[in-house]
């Protein structure tokens, strides 16, 4: 099994979009990915700083971060969805 669908994880992701949550008021998202979208659009200050360290701790990790809760919200809204009408 991978570390990704373990309950330390699941646990981890909840804390991360607790976050946030708290300072951006967007449910849903890690706060890496908010990070990601604050360095596109040279947005928040403390999101932009945030961002840069943990890009420089992992190279990447925001642009990661965005593209997996992409992937998360993708895979939600096809099993939310209706069946087809016949």
């Amino acid at each position: 099994m991978s570390f990704s669908q373990t309950f330390a994880f699941s646990l981890a992701r909840a804390v991360d979009v607790a976050t946030a949550t708290v300072f951006t008021h967007e449910t849903g998202c890690t706060i890496s990915a908010m990070c990601d979208v604050a360095l596109e659009k040279n947005g928040d200050p403390f999101l932009c700083r945030l961002g840069l360290l943990l890009n420089k701790i992992s190279k990447g990790h925001t642009r990661a971060a965005r593209l997996q809760d992409i992937a998360n919200a993708l895979a939600i809204l096809n099993y939310l969805r209706l069946p087809e009408s016949q």
